[in-house]
């Protein structure tokens, strides 16, 4: 059975995003994972529902609201991990790289 990971992706208006997220799911099965990814402009995190998310990737256009993303995802009572996604591997739509880092991270967190 296929690891489930679900994730969200937070830029800047959503649609490089897209893309970014249709290869993540593209490149799921060669990580043995079930993804379920969707994306968001970051300018809406307070309206957006976190529950059951395992980790947080957040697209370098935005890198500099991680502190007050975060902070707002710990005062709902949420421990929740975030990446943020590098330039490189975002600007290229590298799904498969950005899918491992995210595995890295997660694997990581619950050590």
């Amino acid at each position: 059975m296929a690891r489930k990971v679900k994730m969200m992706v937070l830029c800047a208006s959503g649609m490089s995003s897209g893309l970014v997220v249709d290869s993540i799911i593209r490149h799921a099965g060669e990580y043995g994972v079930e993804a379920d990814v969707h994306c968001s402009p970051s300018l809406r995190y307070r309206e957006l529902d976190y529950n059951g998310l395992d980790i947080i990737l957040i697209a370098p256009q935005v890198k500099s609201s991680t502190g007050d993303i975060m902070e707002y995802v710990k005062s709902l009572g949420l421990d929740i991990p975030y990446m943020n996604i590098p330039m490189r591997e975002y600007g290229l739509v590298k799904g498969g790289a950005i899918l491992k880092e995210a595995l890295d991270v997660l694997d990581h967190y619950q050590e």
